[in-house]
């Protein structure tokens, strides 16, 4: 094969590729279930953090080399996001779990 035919062969694969994500569907008004949940934890923690904003209450546990953070969102949604931040690594998220009714 020539060089110029592979060369218009690797255009015309770039052009098969989607050029982005297809807008994800906004989040519900009700506190979410465990499905609309593990959603979630398919999302970067980037992606997570602007769907769902600045988390109200933020709490921390520090290990040795590495810290747990976890997010809880009350109103709408009653969730709480689990992310491990390892030195040297890449922050992880480690889960996003509904939370039980709240208490009165």
């Amino acid at each position: 094969m020539s060089s110029a035919r592979l060369w218009i062969a690797w255009l015309a694969s770039l052009a098969l590729v989607p050029s982005a994500d297809p807008e994800p569907a906004p989040l519900p008004s009700h506190p979410l279930t465990r499905d609309e949940c593990q959603l979630l934890e398919r999302l970067s923690l980037d992606q997570l953090r602007d769907r769902l904003g600045r988390p109200p209450h933020v709490s921390r546990q520090i290990l040795y080399h590495r810290y747990l953070e976890q997010w809880t969102y009350e109103e709408p949604w009653r969730i709480r996001v689990e992310i491990d931040y390892p030195r040297g690594r890449q922050p992880q998220l480690l889960s996003v779990q509904p939370l039980g009714p709240p208490k009165l």
